[in-house]
């Protein structure tokens, strides 16, 4: 399984290496600063674009964050000054070098695990050499083929480029040796080394996740990170009290003292670690619901009605009702668009558009003044049509969607398995059991390591396939 899911996890780092558009791609980050004028053109310049905008947009809890600051000195002076939130530092970040870490460091623990299989073991005892190469060559060629790709293309500053790449590569050349391992890997056991895996791998995955869904601040970018490393810490915990609660089960009929301490350590550890979880993915999630509720409410779409009701028909050389909504009640709108468009004035003459054929009708000065028709199609397609409403399109690609609810599930699989273990750890009462137990919950967490990073990836790239062919930066 684990070399099964090294092979899958440097096939994914190839092909995401291989396809530029997805190599070059960049999100936007900043860091929040927090400006403050108080110079009345700058006052004026900022108030004038808020309202402007705020009245623009449908959703009228939608608001430019500003707020008056007004300071009075000992002469009873007072001086307002404007403070206004905005991006400070932009900077783009290559969403593919944070994938290739994913699962480049994912490969490499993997492919270490693998290498206790007993068959290749064997073969390492006969022939070193190819045993090595078998497990090495494919991780010599993955990373072979991003460091041309990423030169090739010039990704980041060269400096920062090769510390990259350098640092990764040989990252993963010692977790595949671990020259440092004091004894060999067993999956029958706590694997302390899955977790520091995972926190190498897992919070890079929440950052993505969050600037998917357009949370581009470096400061919870970064919070983010360090509540999911922390999360992982959790894990790390309750394997060695799971551990221990096992060790403690078969003695007597009363608990001892430590069975007691351990069972409320995992209690602890167990609800700080939902309750972290929970605290993520409600950042995340929320974020994600808000963007596409409120996405495309500030296109000003709402100014514009479904269809005109009444078009030129050329074949009738009259101005008639639209054949599409000759059986329908009109809605106000409508209403409201026949009594100014029949009823209106033709220019130059004191005469109005009813009831007029086509050599007096400019049927183009009326389609543009009086019917604001739902600009669906190219090349002005900014809104779409949602039951009878003209309403902004949604800029989200509908991947977003799958990256959100998809990792989520996953990143709660891997709590559950743990929860599960704790919440029948009383079951178990020998030393076979426990190694029963160990094997299956190794079998379960490879499963949904490989599974989680694999998709993300498919995901990312199913984005990017949703997303204008010129976009490479978000």
């Amino acid at each position: 399984m684990n070399l099964f899911s090294a092979f899958a996890s440097l096939f994914s780092f190839i092909l995401l290496v291989s396809i530029r558009r997805a190599l070059v791609f960049e999100f936007q980050t900043w860091a929040p600063f927090t400006t403050s004028v108080r110079s009345h053109t700058s006052i004026d310049l900022v108030q004038n674009f808020t309202n402007h905008y705020e009245n623009v947009c449908e959703d009228k809890n939608l608001s430019i964050a500003k707020f008056d600051v007004n300071v009075t000195n000992n002469d009873k002076q007072v001086t307002r000054y404007l403070v206004m939130p905005m991006a400070y530092e932009i900077e783009k970040v290559p969403a593919s070098f944070l994938l290739m870490w994913v699962l480049a460091v994912s490969a490499a623990f993997q492919t270490y695990r693998g290498r206790f299989l007993p068959a290749w073991k064997e073969l390492k005892d006969e022939h070193p050499m190819m045993a090595w190469g078998i497990i090495l060559v494919p991780h010599f060629i993955a990373h072979g083929a991003m460091m041309g790709q990423v030169n090739q293309n010039a990704l980041l500053h060269e400096l920062n480029r090769w510390i990259f790449l350098l640092s990764l590569f040989f990252i993963c050349m010692w977790i595949i040796v671990n020259p440092l391992a004091k004894e060999e890997y067993t999956n029958t056991k706590p694997d302390f080394g899955r977790w520091f895996e995972y926190i190498l791998t897992a919070p890079v995955q929440v950052v993505l996740v969050a600037m998917s869904v357009w949370s581009r601040d470096r400061s919870t970018l970064y919070a983010l990170f360090a509540a999911q490393a922390s999360m992982i810490i959790c894990g790390v915990v309750m394997e060695a009290v799971i551990d221990s609660i096992y060790e403690t089960n078969p003695q007597g009929p009363e608990p001892t003292a430590q069975r007691n301490r351990d069972v409320r350590t995992a209690r602890g550890t167990l609800f700080t670690a939902w309750i972290t979880f929970a605290l993520i993915w409600y950042v995340l999630i929320s974020q994600f619901l808000r963007q596409g509720q409120i996405d495309g409410m500030c296109d000003d779409c709402g100014g514009f009605i479904e269809q005109c009701p009444y078009v030129w028909y050329s074949e009738s050389n009259t101005f008639n009702e639209n054949q599409t909504k000759s059986k329908l009640d009109f809605s106000a709108s409508y209403a409201k668009y026949f009594d100014n468009a029949i009823e209106t004035t033709i220019p130059g003459t004191n005469e109005t558009y009813r009831n007029h054929t086509a050599n007096d009708l400019n049927v183009t000065q009326i389609r543009d003044k009086f019917c604001n028709a739902c600009p669906t199609k190219k090349p002005d397609d900014m809104c779409k049509i949602v039951g009878d409403q003209c309403v902004g399109r949604s800029n989200i690609p509908p991947a977003v969607t799958y990256i959100v609810f998809a990792q989520c599930f996953f990143f709660a699989s891997f709590g559950i398995v743990q929860t599960m273990q704790y919440a029948l750890s009383s079951n178990v009462t020998n030393v076979e059991e426990q190694k029963n137990v160990w094997y299956t919950v190794s079998i379960a967490y490879a499963v949904l390591s490989v599974v989680a990073k694999t998709t993300l990836e498919i995901a990312f790239l199913a984005m990017l396939a949703q997303m204008p062919e010129s976009k490479v930066s978000a």
